[in-house]
């Protein structure tokens, strides 16, 4: 299998935000002028932009069913690209019963069919301003050609029903940000491959984003052993009360290492079916990072104070067996790591803190 081939199945196995990512990282690798957009503020409906922002992009992973046809997976993508580019155009659908609001637009052209008549006596184009997109794009900014890229593109069905959905919105919109004679195209992951050349580097990236989505959903699944786990809640009980509080604070952090655990239950588990070499090099680093931590928590008056060094002490450990397999997650198994062996470690806090309280 040539490299573009693999590049593309491995986009066709990524949904949401991994999917969006991967597409992104190609698109600012192939592309100087790519810009991701942040989603904290707003995005506007734009996953990223380039050429000055005159070519807009929009991304979409959904999930695959079997339960659904290739009609569903056409409508979902048309559904979403039409909510997307409704956006950019600054439009929303309003039903004619809610009344004429200020800054109406309707389409001026009459339809060409009584069912047409019909569709567009119920439903209406209403300009709704986007602020985000303003201070995306800045002033005097317009998107001349717009990008669609989806995870799944085997059907030509949704195509025409997204050119039309365009040309409807042209002569609905105000047309702020985008150009009257913006163009459109719909690419799946096999046109986005073929765009740009393929190295080594560019599959590892779209591989590691494959990895984190498939540790992530199986870490949902995951369960954690019951006796590490009780140890584990009966020392964040008694760390509440060694340091009254802060118990938002702890319950955050013990949250926090427990999704790590949960995620290190997962990677470990991704090791032994994957590649045993690692697993057993991981195994060995577990002994060794309990009895380093174990000598570190013996040693200290304050065990607990020692988590964030025990944190240290797993990515030095760990973190060369597993750098080459788990990038830049390495740090999320390593944590998890530290959660687990917080509920196997034998040391008991509260003997420490019993002793500090009688001195």
């Amino acid at each position: 299998m040539s490299l573009v081939e693999q590049f593309a199945s491995a986009l066709e196995k990524l949904t949401g935000t991994p999917f969006q990512d991967a597409v992104c990282t190609r698109l600012r690798s192939a592309i100087p002028s790519f810009q991701k957009i942040p989603v904290k503020d707003g995005d506007g409906g734009l996953d990223g932009y380039s050429h000055n922002g005159e070519v807009g992009y929009c991304c979409y992973g959904f999930e695959l069913d079997p339960a659904k046809s290739e009609d569903d997976y056409v409508s979902m993508i048309v559904d979403k690209f039409q909510k997307d580019l409704r956006r950019l155009f600054e439009l929303k659908e309003a039903s004619k019963n809610a009344g004429d609001a200020q800054g109406t637009s309707t389409e001026p052209a009459p339809p060409a069919t009584i069912g047409a008549q019909k569709k567009a006596q119920k439903s209406k184009l209403q300009h709704v301003p986007n602020k985000e997109l303003a201070s995306v794009l800045g002033k005097d900014v317009k998107i001349r050609h717009i990008r669609l890229i989806v995870n799944r593109f085997e059907s030509n069905k949704a195509l025409g029903r997204l050119q039309s959905a365009l040309n409807r919105y042209k002569l609905a919109s105000q047309c702020r940000f985008v150009w009257s004679e913006a163009t459109l195209v719909l690419d799946g992951p096999q046109q986005l491959a073929e765009e740009h050349h393929i190295d080594e580097l560019t599959l590892a990236l779209v591989n590691r984003q494959m990895l984190f989505e498939r540790l992530n959903e199986a870490a949902g699944k995951m369960d954690l052993p019951n006796s590490k786990s009780s140890t584990f809640d009966s020392k964040i009980a008694l760390l509440k009360q060694i340091r009254p509080g802060h118990d938002r604070a702890i319950d955050e952090m013990a949250e926090d290492f427990k999704t790590d655990w949960r995620f290190a239950l997962a990677s470990e588990k991704d090791l032994s079916d994957a590649a045993a070499n690692i697993h057993r090099a991981l195994d060995r680093g577990k002994r060794r990072l309990l009895s380093r931590i174990n000598k570190l928590m013996t040693e200290s008056d304050e065990p607990w104070n020692e988590i964030s060094r025990a944190g240290e002490l797993a990515e030095e450990i760990l973190g060369p067996s597993l750098e080459h397999w788990f990038g830049d997650l390495t740090a999320d198994v390593c944590n998890g790591e530290v959660a687990a062996l917080i509920g196997d470690c034998p040391i008991r806090w509260e003997i420490q803190s019993a002793s500090n309280a009688q001195n």
